[in-house]
């Protein structure tokens, strides 16, 4: 958190509810369906990944947030030296850019992506980071496209929310779009699950002031979970200019958010 940033740590609640679909379907002719064993229907195995080391500041916790990331999506991925003929994510300072490069075994390059270089590189930045480098990079290590790969974010629409002193509704629905692609998330006005923004300013002790925020996952009429935020801040403070405080809020808010959305997509 910056100086003369007053929020302090942000506690983040997560209830996640899940709704599941049944539907029975009658027996349809299959006239191309081969008879007995067909190997071309079996699903390719993930491939395994070595994460080479990053030459950045936080380059080590990125690393090593890149190996946890890549072990949720069931890909192996380690960072040791790896043998020859091993798939190799490599990664390059550009300029104020994170370049990932993904390599195939023929030293090829199978994908490459261009992330934002961070100015604060917090632990929940990290994972951000290292949460939407996976989803972009993993493709490939499935077997599909990288053109796939692109397209594997999940996509959400967010509604801000309305209400708050100063400029808090627009800095804190900025900040929080910016959090969410971090994350891994698409923000897209199309999309059918929306993340809507709940958020109020109360007097609390000692002439501070209580903000409460609530991110709402929901698809059509189903809530699908919610990352809730509480924090105390000085008098006045809200009537400033949001900036930092707004990115603090919308990190922690888009970290619960992503958990729920994957979490809704894997069931």
């Amino acid at each position: 958190m910056p100086r003369g940033s007053a929020l302090p740590r942000w506690e983040r609640g997560l209830m996640v509810t899940l709704s599941l679909l049944v539907a029975a379907c009658p027996e349809i002719p299959q006239p191309f369906r081969p008879e007995g064993f067909n190997p071309l229907t079996l699903p390719q195995a993930p491939r395994g990944v070595a994460v080479r080391p990053i030459e950045v500041s936080f380059g080590p916790a990125l690393a090593k947030a890149m190996v946890d990331q890549f072990g949720r999506a069931d890909i192996p991925a380690t960072l040791r030296e790896p043998a020859t003929g091993a798939w190799l994510v490599e990664n390059s300072d550009e300029g104020g850019l994170l370049r990932w490069i993904l390599r195939a075994p023929d030293g090829g390059v199978a994908a490459t992506y261009d992330q934002k270089r961070p100015l604060r590189a917090e632990e929940h930045v990290v994972k951000a980071m290292a949460a939407d480098a996976v989803n972009r990079l993993s493709g490939p290590l499935r077997g599909e496209p990288f053109v796939a790969a692109l397209d594997r974010r999940p996509k959400v629409k967010l509604v801000g929310p309305a209400g708050l002193p100063g400029d808090g509704d627009k800095a804190l629905e900025r900040a929080m779009r910016s959090a969410l692609d971090l994350a891994g998330l698409a923000v897209r006005d199309d999309a059918e699950t929306v993340v809507t923004a709940k958020a109020s300013a109360v007097p609390g002790s000692g002439g501070a002031a209580i903000l409460d925020v609530a991110w709402i996952v929901s698809r059509g009429n189903t809530e699908l979970g919610r990352a809730a935020q509480r924090g105390e801040v000085p008098t006045g403070r809200l009537d400033q200019p949001w900036g930092g405080l707004a990115r603090d809020i919308a990190g922690g808010g888009a970290e619960g958010v992503a958990e729920i959305v994957r979490a809704a997509s894997d069931k």
